[in-house]
């Protein structure tokens, strides 16, 4: 009996120990695996929403850069046409007016950088993003029934921003974020008034504060 006792127990020693090396190995895997597929995707691109570029209307994308588990880097670039305020054209149809018969032309150049966080992690929660901006306006208004037949506008503006907002992130790779906020500074630059004829009538330095409002809506992708 004791000669197949030992080699029992000698036996059994191994096996648990082999089984003990085995779990060890597995609860290691998986720990590595889910660190890996868990780690935030650090970089993503997103654009405005499509129907904005028929025409050239409004084109605008971002590149954000995570700098953490909650915050991101985001480089903006935006271009739209100088077009009248949605707002006031409703106000204006409420009060039975025709709308704004004025001819706007010119393009506004945006470039921004702010820093977003995140309340749940990158790309995902709400949002709070302060940064700088620098906008750049060449525009021009022409109407009929003002004293200057077309004002001419050649500024560049430098302001502080700050956005408030929200980011749905789908399948950890896509995300929806909007945001609304405001953007304060100063603008500097030109008027040009002109007559019915094209003639110049008057040029004015513009040296003003510039409160704007400010918002977005992002589609975009984690990488």
């Amino acid at each position: 009996m004791r000669s197949l006792l030992l080699p029992s127990i000698a036996l059994a020693v191994l096996a648990s120990a082999a089984h003990a090396d085995e779990l060890a190995a597995t609860d290691a895997k998986p720990a590595s695996v889910v660190q890996t597929m868990d780690a935030p995707r650090r970089f993503a691109l997103a654009v405005n929403l499509p129907l904005g570029w028929i025409g050239g209307r409004s084109v605008s994308g971002s590149f954000y850069a995570g700098i953490s588990n909650t915050d991101a880097i985001r480089v903006n670039v935006a271009s739209y046409a100088n077009t009248a305020s949605v707002v006031g054209e409703l106000i204006d149809a409420a009060l039975g007016g025709d709308g704004e018969e004025a001819t706007r032309s010119g393009r506004t150049l945006d470039l921004g950088v702010g820093l977003v966080h995140y309340s749940r992690a990158l790309w995902d929660g709400f949002t709070l993003e302060a940064g700088a901006l620098r906008r750049a306006r060449n525009i021009g208004i022409t109407s009929e029934f003002a004293s200057s037949y077309r004002v001419s506008t050649d500024t560049t503006t430098y302001a502080g921003r700050a956005l408030i907002g929200w980011s749905w992130l789908i399948q950890k790779r896509v995300f929806v974020a909007a945001a609304v906020g405001g953007s304060a500074g100063i603008e500097t630059g030109t008027e040009n008034s002109e007559n019915d004829r094209g003639e110049m009538m008057k040029t004015t330095k513009v040296d003003r504060s510039d409160v704007s409002f400010e918002g977005y809506l992002r589609f975009g992708g984690a990488f």
